[in-house]
């Protein structure tokens, strides 16, 4: 039963409680509950209930779909309209590899390949002092000199370097130079986080099925897709605008 029913039940019975949007949760000090309520146990939780009402009868184990929890000095929350109290958002937020150029033709490998991440969460990440490597000799520590942040919802280029002359006209925002590189026919990347979580990996290689396009590069068809297999990728089939030939969509949605 859901708490609307519940209200119309005490509505229909000629009782109406004044509790605001929903009953809230006890407060963990003492009073329990402001003057007039009673902490009362429902389907496993304590929420104050105004005096002489009966509590909701949640057959299904649910809870009401709308108690708050109690704000600090254990008062009614506000009613709706009037600001809460902000929260803190999400701690585990993943960052993907969604495109990368390994093998461009405008100009040469080692100027021209990039790695695009992707952050599909709901705050910034700060890849400042995280690790790009590969199963064998390839790593490099980021050192941006302070944050190197991926927006949300939005997309940043490291590559091996800056010069939009050298590298074919793409934005890149971090170069790792020779420390890491992107071979033409296998290979490994993987990113991780300062704590030494790997947050991204996979690996590419003929003999599992890849291709890797000569001037283009491989996007993933979605962030969370399993990009160890050749279908999760498609190969790039326009130039982006600025570029020096190659095809690709650096820092935009997926063109292929």
């Amino acid at each position: 039963m859901r708490l609307t029913a519940f209200l119309l039940g005490v509505a229909l019975a000629g009782c109406a409680p004044d509790l605001g949007d929903a009953p809230f949760f006890c407060h963990s000090g003492n009073p329990q509950c402001p003057e007039g309520y009673t902490c009362t146990d429902v389907a496993g939780q304590q929420v104050c209930v105004k005096d002489g009402v009966d509590p909701p009868k949640l057959t299904d184990g649910s809870t009401p779909d709308k108690v708050q929890p109690p704000p600090p000095d254990g008062q009614p929350p506000p009613p709706d309209g009037q600001p809460k109290p902000d929260k803190p958002g999400p701690t585990n937020v993943v960052l993907a590899v969604t495109e990368f150029m390994a093998n461009p033709k405008a100009v040469s490998d080692t100027e021209g390949e990039w790695i695009e991440l992707f952050n599909p969460g709901s705050q910034p990440v700060d890849i400042n002092g995280w690790t790009l490597r590969d199963k064998d000799t390839d790593i490099h520590v980021i050192n941006a000199g302070g944050p190197l942040r991926v927006p949300v919802t939005g997309y940043l280029l490291i590559g091996r370097s800056t010069d939009k002359l050298l590298n074919g006209g793409v934005n890149v925002l971090y170069a790792y130079h020779q420390d890491f590189q992107l071979a033409n026919t296998n290979d490994e990347v993987e990113l991780v986080d300062p704590s030494g979580k790997v947050v991204e990996s996979f690996s590419y290689s003929t003999a599992a099925g890849f291709s890797i396009p000569d001037g283009a590069s491989l996007s993933a068809v979605s962030p969370g897709a399993d990009k160890n297999k050749p279908a999760s990728w498609c190969p790039e089939p326009n130039a982006w605008p600025g570029s020096k030939g190659d095809k690709g969509s650096p820092g935009a949605n997926p063109g292929c």
